[in-house]
């Protein structure tokens, strides 16, 4: 369970890495399904060690869990399992804005690149 735990705080700590920041103070989370994953395994974890031992059976929710997660990565739309596309572009990064423009390759380029140097400094 723990190695599942690190999976998880390296996926929040990435999808804090590549979310877009904008000017104003949102205070959306982020970290999308490692977050869930996360939260799951410390319930499981707190259940099991303050109210009963049967409540290892949370457990089986996580092959669904994953299975969702494939699903929505390869082909079930909208993103999750972090974000990343397994065609070598993030999915979430050739979105377009808010502003219905679509993103430029100079720009996608750089935040790529800041992306990349801000999980050198937390490496």
């Amino acid at each position: 369970m723990a190695g599942l735990q690190v999976y998880a705080y390296m996926g929040i700590l990435d999808s804090a890495a590549t979310a877009p920041s904008s000017g104003k103070s949102e205070k959306a989370l982020v970290g999308g399904a490692s977050l869930d994953l996360l939260g799951l395994l410390m319930g499981v974890q707190f259940g099991s060690l303050l109210l009963s031992k049967r409540l290892y059976w949370l457990l089986l929710v996580l092959p669904i869990w994953g299975v969702y997660t494939l699903y929505k990565m390869f082909g079930g739309g909208g993103g999750g399992g972090g974000g990343a596309s397994p065609f070598g572009k993030s999915s979430k990064a050739a979105a377009p804005t808010g502003n219905d423009e679509p993103i430029d390759d100079d720009k996608q380029d750089r935040r790529q690149k800041r992306a990349d140097r801000r999980r050198q400094k937390r490496s």
